[in-house]
């Protein structure tokens, strides 16, 4: 007998109005304390991407080459993504591209 996949559940509990002002002051204080800049900046990046995601639509921008959706909210994801990765210096300028393809 094949194993059956068994799926995750997942049990979300809301906050009470006390637990979820408190949570709030937490994080208020956590920042106050912080003295990490790249700490604050990773922290602006994602109030920045939650903010986005919760105004931006689910607008289909357009079609990949297999005919799936791009949404408007996935393809900024993306660029912003890639813009972490240039940031930290994970790309190829086109010299190591050609120089990595001749070995292919």
């Amino acid at each position: 007998m094949g194993e059956r996949e068994v799926e995750p559940m997942y049990i979300f509990v809301r906050m009470n109005e006390m637990d979820f002002n408190q949570e709030k002051l937490d994080i208020i204080s956590w920042t106050l304390k912080e003295d990490n800049e790249s700490s604050l900046r990773q922290m602006k990046e994602l109030i920045n991407e939650i903010d986005y995601n919760r105004t931006s639509d689910a607008k289909v921008i357009g079609f990949r080459i297999n005919g799936t959706k791009v949404f408007k909210s996935q393809f900024i994801h993306d660029i912003r993504q890639s813009e972490r990765g240039i940031a930290n210096g994970e790309f190829l300028s086109l010299d190591d591209l050609e120089t990595l393809s001749e070995s292919w």
